[in-house]
């Protein structure tokens, strides 16, 4: 076993937080009956309240102290041996204010690394939405059973059966202190669909490398930040990546009332020459608020997913 061993699960804020956060402790817990050392943390992208924020929760495995002591200060490891992607829209990347601009769900996954996405969709179809890596990977879909609120002993179950971070029968005991039927968890080895993907395979988004951050020494004094204009948008914190469902307007049955504007949390909405809302994809959040205060439902949703398949 490597000194520390990393397991990062992607999710949403408010819809799955409770999710990444329940199986990161519980894959800690299960390390700790291995007799190994492990700690579990979250880290969010935005304010921890916001529906849709993209966060993530991480557990840390060792087997001595020593090795791990100083994961208590991260604010996210470098490099993950084991992602979990339990909302798997977040194949369009993940925006988050500490790091500067979209990155990939990928970005941390070592060579040879396990990923295990939350979809009933075979590996071949989820790796078209997946962004491209320079590495080979191991991927790994089972249908958990909803986007939100995904079931815990699928994805834990996919774990055992593709990984030794952990023993299979320390994470079934683990798992049998709070759960009375642990039929899901044992039988994701045979509902569970596997594929090796070789390096530069994906057909999602390419995102770039992260720009370098200054040191200490390069750190000015002070910093001015430009005010975004009135009636604007921060082009460089950009909030579609907390969507799972974009909204879709329906033109014939459109008022032009502007309902949906004025409602709007996130000014996502503009209003084009003949008066219909155009969504601005960029910062819209998915919220659905459009779509419950039109008097006249001329907005729907579509998956995220399926809209860029169209």
């Amino acid at each position: 076993m490597e000194k520390v061993v990393h397991v990062e699960v992607n999710g949403r804020g408010v819809k799955s937080d409770d999710i990444a956060r329940e199986i990161v402790d519980l894959i800690a817990k299960a390390a700790l009956r291995d007799g190994k050392v492990a700690i579990s943390y979250m880290r969010y992208g935005d304010d921890p309240a916001r529906v849709g924020i993209p966060m993530k929760a991480f557990a840390a495995i060792s087997s001595d102290w020593e090795s791990i002591e100083g994961e208590v200060a991260r604010y996210n490891p470098d490099k993950v041996h084991v992602s979990f992607i339990l909302d798997p829209t977040l194949s369009r990347g993940m925006e988050c204010w500490a790091h500067m601009g979209r990155r990939s769900v990928l970005e941390k996954v070592l060579p040879g690394g396990l990923v295990i996405a939350n979809t009933a969709m075979a590996p071949e179809d989820y790796l078209r939405h997946l962004p491209r890596t320079d590495s080979e990977y191991v991927l790994v879909t089972v249908d958990g059973g909803g986007l939100e609120r995904p079931s815990v002993l699928s994805l834990l179950g996919a774990l055992a059966a593709e990984s030794q971070v952990i023993s299979e029968k320390a994470l079934r005991e683990t798992l049998g202190e709070k759960y009375k039927d642990l039929g899901r968890f044992l039988g994701a080895r045979r509902a569970l669909k596997r594929m090796k993907v070789p390096a530069g395979r994906g057909g999602g988004p390419v995102f770039p490398s992260p720009p370098p951050l200054p040191g200490a020494a390069e750190m000015p004094i002070g910093v001015k930040v430009p005010a975004v204009p009135v009636g604007g948008r921060n082009p460089d914190f950009k909030t579609g990546s907390d969507r799972t469902h974009r909204p879709v307007l329906d033109r014939d049955r459109c008022i032009r009332c502007r309902t949906c504007w004025i409602f709007c949390p996130d000014a996502a909405i503009d209003i084009d020459d003949e008066g219909y809302p155009s969504f601005a994809l960029d910062y819209c959040t998915g919220c659905g608020i459009c779509a419950e205060t039109c008097p006249v439902e001329a907005v729907g949703s579509q998956l995220e997913l399926e809209a860029e398949m169209s």
